[in-house]
């Protein structure tokens, strides 16, 4: 019986480092897609999109990658931190929303140091910390919207499209800003 167990696990470990090595692969290709637009020649509106019609994958794995692939332009590290190994996706997803090239070094160390339980309650902190300010960010300038007033609760991942109300899934957008992310996204 334990010569089974071990063959099973060995089988699993080896299964296991090809698909996060498969995952990072997969992250590479969409930065690329991404930044040539690819999934516009394939008659796709979005990286999204394609990343769920085309290649199959679930709308939490799409939207997983997606979110790192966008973020990694703004903050490299991200993607850095991914593709060494350090950072695992569902991590690098979870901080992805409050990164800037400021404060990368100190949540991906955040990250690779707690579990994710633990790192959702830091954030959390975070989050309330920065809870009277827009969290829209220029994404040529990196600088961060001061609007303190009529902020909007705004799902990042519509609830339509699987969204929920989990505090990662949620940010505080002043009103022209979260007209504007709607405009993006339907458009």
């Amino acid at each position: 019986m334990s010569h089974v167990f071990y063959s099973l696990h060995d089988q699993a470990l080896k299964l296991s480092r090809r698909y996060l090595a498969c995952e990072k692969e997969l992250l590479e290709i969409l930065v690329k897609i991404e930044s040539k637009k690819v999934y516009l020649q394939q008659g796709y509106s979005s990286l999204t999109e394609y990343s769920q019609k085309a290649l199959g994958l679930s709308r939490d794995v799409s939207w997983n990658l997606v979110t790192i692939v966008h973020k990694s332009k703004a903050v490299p590290e991200l993607k850095h931190a991914v593709q060494m190994g350090v950072l695992p996706l569902s991590k690098a997803r979870q901080i992805a929303p409050h990164l800037t090239k400021e404060n990368s070094q100190k949540f991906i160390a955040l990250a690779q140091a707690m579990p994710r339980e633990k790192l959702q309650e830091a954030l959390a902190k975070v989050v309330t910390a920065q809870a009277h300010q827009c969290t829209y960010q220029d994404p040529r300038t990196q600088l961060r919207c001061d609007k303190e007033r009529f902020l909007h609760i705004h799902h990042k991942l519509p609830v339509a499209m699987g969204g929920t109300n989990a505090l990662e899934n949620l940010t505080l957008l002043c009103s022209s800003h979260h007209r504007l992310e709607h405009y993006r996204s339907s458009g």
